[in-house]
């Protein structure tokens, strides 16, 4: 068979599972509506993993501390914070991953994968049609968005839909396959055509909302960027807590170390739109200087598929003031970590250019200054010189790192900026500009409708 066949079955094949599931499932969306007195009730999903969804996490606990009941659905692996846990308003529902197990051929694979997808998502969704919202992340696109216009045209229409867009979909893919591939023109399509029926949407950036109206035609008038911001456990730390964490973690991170060092720290999920290279070369055109600098400690955290080729290259670079060491932290350990350190380092580039690292917030919340790669949305975030320095390439990366950590008011002064951002937190943002959405804040009686203009609230969140 050709391949344009292939693409076409695919297609087919595709289209026709939401229309099967339909025969196969009950339409019930006739109960009466609850009472206004009792509590809403939000869905939030994620077609990944929980404990690694940070922002969602944040949504699912920012409803509940509204009042909202909230069914919060994902996949299981790293464990999400306590207040998620043990939030009696906080249902979790766990989607069982697909594994390879009978290793089929990829697309036989890929097929049955997509099928069994929609099931499990229309059928975890029709046991929890009826709620007031649902809470969507994109990506991943397919078959989410699918399965969310399907669950809301045939199963729960008074769902109202919001769609939080992380990044593009299909600009992920466009990472594995040229942009002219006829899967990067599908998924591009597929995002725009049942992504942009939802009720509204947030975006992580305002640049990212400009792009969802000129690659997708959507109306300004639906579009809510929401930075992120770092949540409560995101905090700066005392000398004397930085001393206990150093304490805490001295066999393992931070274990040779004398006064002089200098403390690194980054977080990395090692994937293509992180080039691991860049630091490694900017540590070691720092170790080669010929400048009096102090010696220093890098601590990567985090876990991926690219992991193992990073260690490889660690190892070839026999650094002589720089050492390295690797962490799978938990929950509750990693924003000590980073209040313990001097200095952040953000290796994101984006797939899309629109969308924002989350690490950065999350090092700006602990009160400590970034040293990130630059690319179009970042501005929105790192000023250099006021609360970082946005670099391009290793080059400006180590002499960044060198004239940071030879001048130290130069230091001192980014740490500042940091250190006002830190007190832009997360619950102060969403109650202002998303809690209205879900009928709560200091706007609920101005809830907007279908025809409310979203538009002026770029300007909410801007830095």
């Amino acid at each position: 068979m050709k391949a344009w066949h292939w693409s076409v079955t695919l297609v087919v094949i595709y289209l026709a599972i939401p229309v099967i599931l339909y025969l196969l499932t009950r339409k019930d969306d006739r109960k009466p509506l609850s009472d206004i007195r009792k509590r809403k009730r939000t869905i939030v999903l994620v077609l990944g993993d929980l404990g690694r969804s940070p922002r969602m996490l944040y949504h699912a606990r920012s409803l509940a501390r509204s009042g909202h009941k909230v069914d919060l659905c994902g996949y299981d692996g790293a464990k999400p914070f306590d207040e998620i846990l043990n939030n009696d308003l906080i249902k979790i529902h766990h989607i069982p991953l697909i594994l390879n197990t009978r290793k089929l051929p990829f697309v036989v694979f890929g097929i049955l994968k997509v099928i069994r997808q929609h099931w499990l998502l229309i059928s975890l969704l029709y046991k929890l049609r009826g709620a007031d919202y649902l809470l969507v992340q994109n990506p991943p696109s397919i078959p989410t968005l699918g399965v969310v216009r399907f669950y809301n045209l045939f199963l729960s229409t008074r769902t109202k839909v919001v769609l939080d867009w992380h990044n593009f979909g299909y600009t992920i893919l466009a990472l594995k396959l040229p942009e002219t591939h006829p899967m990067v023109k599908f998924a591009k399509f597929y995002e725009g055509f049942f992504g942009g029926r939802a009720f509204v949407h947030l975006c992580v950036t305002v640049l990212m909302g400009q792009a969802m109206r000129k690659t997708f035609g959507m109306s300004g008038r639906r579009i809510v960027p929401l930075h992120d911001r770092p949540a409560f456990h995101f905090k700066p730390l005392s000398e004397s807590e930085k001393l206990d964490v150093l304490r805490d973690f001295k066999e393992t991170l931070y274990d040779d170390m004398i006064a002089d060092h200098k403390i690194i720290v980054s977080s990395t999920s090692y994937t293509p739109d992180e080039n691991f290279n860049i630091l490694l070369d900017a540590l070691a055109l720092y170790d080669e200087s010929k400048l009096d600098l102090p010696p220093l400690r890098v601590i990567i955290t985090g876990k991926g598929p690219m992991m193992p080729e990073f260690l490889a290259k660690v190892e070839k670079l026999q650094l002589k003031r720089v050492s390295i060491r690797t962490a799978w932290l938990e929950f509750a350990d990693y924003p000590r970590i980073l209040g313990a350190a001097h200095l952040g380092v953000s290796l994101h580039e984006s797939s899309s250019g629109y969308d924002l690292p989350m690490k950065v917030v999350d090092m700006f919340g602990c009160g400590i200054p970034v040293v990130s790669v630059d690319y179009a949305a970042l501005s929105e975030l790192v000023k250099t010189n006021t609360n970082g320095v946005a670099v391009k390439g290793h080059v400006e990366m180590g002499n960044t790192f060198m004239s940071l950590f030879s001048n130290r008011g130069k230091l001192d002064n980014i740490k500042r900026g940091a250190m006002i951002e830190s007190r832009n937190t997360w619950d102060q943002t969403w109650v202002k500009t998303v809690g209205p959405l879900f009928d709560i804040g200091e706007y609920v009686q101005q809830r907007p409708d279908e025809d409310y203009d979203f538009s002026s609230s770029s300007s909410d969140d801007d830095h």
